[in-house]
């Protein structure tokens, strides 16, 4: 990630991109603390940024649920 007014932050390593194939949690919102995890099949409701509310198949308990993006999270790496 970069910033405008500063150089490269090598610090911020969390991306926001969801693509098929990735492992991600799905959470009610930023507040809870677990959720279930799940793998990213396709996006099925493009939204193409107006209002945000893509919609995305995910694989979750071997089961395809369609979940909008705002409750997608990436699983990051320790």
């Amino acid at each position: 990630m970069s910033s405008t007014y500063t150089g490269w932050d090598q610090r911020l390593t969390t991306s926001w991109i969801i693509f098929p194939g990735q492992l991600v949690r799905i959470k009610a919102n930023c507040f809870e603390q677990t959720g279930t995890y799940g793998i990213i099949i396709e996006c099925v409701y493009p939204d193409f940024g107006y209002r945000g509310n893509d919609r995305y198949l995910v694989l979750t308990d071997g089961e395809l649920s369609s979940i909008e993006s705002f409750k997608i999270w990436p699983v990051e790496e320790k």
